[in-house]
């Protein structure tokens, strides 16, 4: 893989540079998007963008700790015992120094939330659509990312790519493995290619990140079968993602089921 690449004599990651190119594609294309309707200044969108990147980061690397959580209690338990330093670096950068897309995605949703509260009706539907048509549009870079890195890989397969230098995740060297990234990001590019048609056909205004929601979680539960890490995080059975998938699921489906009564019941 190309886990990183040298600039200024610095090595910088893949996955970073892949992220952040996704963010500022997928921002710019919601800026676009908002602006279709509304009106909305650059410098709001700047502020916006700024705190929907604190509840990504933020969210990513509390969901990444959850999925440690064992292992954080354990840690803990041996507090006195091991060097302070030591145990800041096992913390911060093995059980909360990861990021997890439905952390993240959470997190942007709150900071959302509590940026809207207060707008127009009109104003919230535009920014949910045009939100959640870039939500896949970013997580296409994202999944590119994975792969150059390495982190996120599949299970082994008579299809698929073999690497032998890969040192952050040395289990996947010398196995041909299922480019597993490669197939979500296209199925995200698919997912954006969906929402983006509604979006510009006017169509389940303010409804959008309820669509997303529903699609890209069965995406995922089916596509966790091929993942082959060893950091799933599995709850009854099934791994963390999968079980997020479900309740998000369920939620969607709980809220489109009550609004379609609800607008049956106005009519």
């Amino acid at each position: 893989m190309f886990e990183t690449i040298t600039i200024f004599g610095k090595e910088i990651g893949m996955y970073a540079i892949l992220a952040l190119l996704g963010l500022l594609v997928a921002g710019f294309a919601a800026y676009r998007l908002i602006n279709r309707r509304t009106t909305f200044f650059p410098e709001d969108y700047l502020l916006l963008m700024l705190f929907v990147c604190i509840g990504l980061f933020l969210g990513a690397h509390i969901m990444c700790g959850i999925t440690h959580t064992s292992d954080i209690i354990r840690l803990f338990s041996l507090i006195g015992r091991i060097p302070f330093a030591d145990f800041m670096v096992v913390l911060f950068g093995q059980y909360l120094g990861g990021m997890v897309f439905y952390g993240g995605l959470v997190g942007c949703l709150i900071v959302f939330l509590i940026y809207v509260r207060k707008k127009d009706h009109i104003f919230r539907e535009t920014v949910f659509d045009a939100f959640s048509v870039s939500i896949p549009l970013f997580h296409v870079f994202g999944r590119i990312g994975c792969f150059l890195a390495g982190c996120c890989y599949g299970v082994p397969s008579h299809f698929g790519f073999i690497t032998n230098s890969n040192v952050g995740n040395p289990d996947i060297n010398g196995v041909r493995r299922l480019p597993i990234q490669l197939i979500e990001s296209f199925c995200c590019l698919l997912i954006f290619l969906v929402l983006i048609y509604l979006f510009r056909k006017g169509k389940l205004n303010g409804r959008l990140i309820l669509v997303y929601l529903l699609i890209y979680p069965v995406t995922r539960f089916v596509l966790e079968f091929f993942r082959g890490d060893a950091i799933r995080g599995f709850i009854f059975g099934i791994s963390t993602s999968q079980f997020i998938s479900l309740i998000l699921l369920i939620v969607s489906l709980s809220i489109l089921f009550f609004d379609r009564n609800k607008d049956r019941q106005e009519e």
